[in-house]
């Protein structure tokens, strides 16, 4: 969604004479620059007030932590809609400086390694469970049968609860290269659990198909070969920092593929459901490299 930053409330009549340019859109809310050295995530009218407290929450949560991440510092009002108010981070995402600097992969993985694991060492017990997020979506998940979503729950329900901090999202595009070091972004997702689920996460993510209209069969091959070589060199440094076996990870590719359903990104429908239906047909946890 771009770059973040917060201020402590205003008035809406003060909020809606320091709105600056759009910075950045998606799919519930609106980044814009706010005041001096600050943004404003201004969710579009309507959205539960519910959802945007959570967030601001675990906002909360995550900046007492003192990880790399934007600092909450706020709420205003706009209009009719309500803004989250963080530090603004200047830089471009981890994915448009590799975009730019490709041979340099190695050093970006390790450090998009390194931020991954410095956040699997802090434990933050007031931030929502990793499992339930996972059963809530999995619950909701279409093109599953009830059968179906009843094998992966039971799965699930036997898997580690976990207490490590988890974002959720963790990819090159949410991570800014700002001038003090990289930053993490949009931790909406982010919950208490066991790292491997997490990393699981991210393998899935690199993994999905992307939209490549347009791009030539040589293209698509060299973006193909580029994530999967990031991908490879990230889980070498990982584990480094943060031993994980193959199968730990591999353990939550079923139920974490089967909640990314319920987010019904285009194109993705086909390759996750081939996951999900050799591991339910298969039962127990395949094991095998990640």
């Amino acid at each position: 969604m771009g770059s973040f930053s917060p201020f402590p409330g205003a008035s809406e009549g003060a909020a809606s004479s320091t709105l600056g340019p759009l910075l950045g859109r998606g799919r519930t809310a609106e980044i814009y620059a706010w005041g001096e050295g600050q943004v404003i995530k201004l969710f579009l009218e309507g959205w539960p007030e519910e959802a945007i407290s959570h967030e601001e929450e675990v906002a909360r949560l995550v900046t007492a932590l003192g990880l790399a991440a934007p600092k909450l510092l706020g709420r205003a009002q706009v209009g009719r809609r309500t803004g989250l108010l963080y530090e603004r981070i200047e830089g471009p995402s981890m994915l448009q400086a590799l975009c730019r600097t490709p041979w340099r992969f190695v050093r970006y993985a390790e450090r998009f390694a390194a931020l991954h694991a410095a956040m699997h060492r802090q434990t933050q017990p007031g931030l929502p469970s990793y499992k339930e997020g996972l059963a809530q979506r999995i619950r909701r998940a279409p093109l599953l049968t009830e059968a179906q979503k009843g094998i992966i729950l039971s799965y699930l329900e036997a898997l580690p609860e976990g207490d490590a901090v988890c974002h959720g999202d963790f990819h090159p595009d949410n991570i800014l290269m700002a001038p003090r070091g990289p930053v993490v972004i949009d931790w909406n997702d982010a919950k208490r659990g066991h790292p491997a689920g997490d990393v699981a996460r991210t393998i899935l993510l690199f993994r999905a198909p992307l939209a490549l209209e347009g791009l030539s069969g040589p293209k698509r091959w060299l973006l193909a070969a580029a994530k999967g070589a990031f991908l490879r060199a990230y889980l070498r440094a990982y584990r480094r920092l943060h031993p994980l076996s193959p199968r730990d990870v591999e353990r939550w590719m079923l139920p974490v593929a089967a909640a990314r359903l319920a987010e019904g990104i285009p194109g993705e429908a086909g390759f996750l459901l081939a996951i999900i239906r050799s591991r339910v047909r298969l039962g127990p946890p395949m094991q095998g490299a990640y």
